[in-house]
């Protein structure tokens, strides 16, 4: 069931919309629709995405002393929000590294090496998503096809010196002082959620079977790269789609149920394995060449707050709601943290 996004859908042309672009346009709404979730081709995610492996295992193979020279300030029970940088496993659970969206800034004094790839890595991703959210776009509303990227997406470029709204974690899950730490299914609050990891581990729930499956692998049984419907997305689609509910097992141990809870959805930046509030996705994409340790790549994908969403944009005969409604992705957002907890 693992209907890949391809490459092809990324190259669009100049002038009208090519069959090709239609068909795979309308395929990517149907299996979002359907699943809340779609595979991605390898050949489709920036080399630099696929790249950060490397570089993550070197950083977090390090002493503590080396990587709290990183470390960000956090305040979990008030809800505080790390801008960037270094998250131990005492302050979150799986150690992780936080970079926001910016204009890559090459040689930073004193910035890690991880750093400067993430920065470059999260830039073409989020070009990536551009393209493959207008696609999806214009097969909601071609007349409208910029309704779920160029309009609600961080401007581009960015001004030299600020960050946009979305973020990438990069996650050790495997630790001196845990080992293997999961995560509790949750839904992501922001557009979409690009995920890369080097094992298997992360479950799905999909909407069409009603059971929680594992992220699809290759043929050699490494996670693909996945694309996760978050519920930004959904309330910009009218509940046309549906955020996609997902959780991460230690070492890739699945286990197949349904589930009658409704989702624990929640978009902390922090989460230990038995807290329910959780941004991180946790897996698809890459290979780990035979390590234990288990790295995730999660590009969260979020709508500038300051964007206006206005489901009117759907075509009646999409929607999913009663009455539609036109707020502020901050009105949302604060929505979403009265229901769920802290955004």
């Amino acid at each position: 069931m693992a209907a890949a996004v391809r490459s092809s859908l990324l190259s669009p042309s100049d002038g009208p919309p090519s069959d090709a672009f239609r068909l795979e346009s309308y395929a990517l709404k149907d299996h979002l629709e359907r699943h809340g979730w779609v595979a991605l081709s390898p050949d489709a995610i920036p080399h630099q995405a696929l790249g950060l492996f490397g570089p993550m295992k070197r950083y977090f193979k390090q002493a503590a002393a080396e990587k709290s020279q990183h470390k960000v300030d956090i305040d979990v029970e008030g809800g505080g929000k790390p801008e960037e940088g270094y998250l131990s496993a005492d302050d979150c659970g799986p150690e992780q590294f936080i970079v926001r969206l910016k204009n890559p800034n090459h040689g930073r004094a004193g910035q890690p090496e991880l750093v400067s790839k993430a920065e470059i890595a999260s830039a073409e991703l989020s070009a990536m998503v551009r393209t493959l959210l207008g696609a999806l776009g214009w097969a909601v509303n071609p007349s409208e096809n910029s309704m779920l990227s160029g309009d609600i997406m961080d401007h581009r470029p960015l001004l030299e010196g600020t960050t946009g709204a979305s973020v990438l974690r990069l996650t050790n899950y495997a630790t001196q002082e845990q080992d293997q730490l999961t995560l509790p299914e949750h839904v992501d609050r922001g557009l979409v959620t690009i995920v890369l990891a080097n094992r298997p581990g992360l479950e799905l729930f999909d909407q069409l079977s009603e059971q929680w499956v594992p992220a699809p692998t290759d043929g050699q049984g490494a996670p693909l790269p996945v694309m996760l419907v978050g519920h930004t997305l959904q309330f910009a689609t009218a509940n046309m789609l549906k955020a996609c509910r997902h959780r991460v097992r230690p070492d890739g141990a699945h286990v197949q149920s349904a589930s009658g809870s409704s989702a624990s959805a929640s978009s902390s930046s922090c989460s230990s394995s038995s807290s329910s509030s959780s941004e991180d996705g946790g897996g698809g994409g890459g290979g780990d060449g035979g390590d234990r340790q288990r790295l995730s790549v999660s590009f969260h994908v979020r709508a500038r707050l300051d964007a206006t969403i206005d489901q009117a944009r759907v075509p009646p005969a999409l929607r999913r709601v009663v009455v539609a409604r036109s707020r502020t992705v901050q009105e949302e957002m604060d929505q979403f943290a009265r229901l769920n907890g802290s955004v």
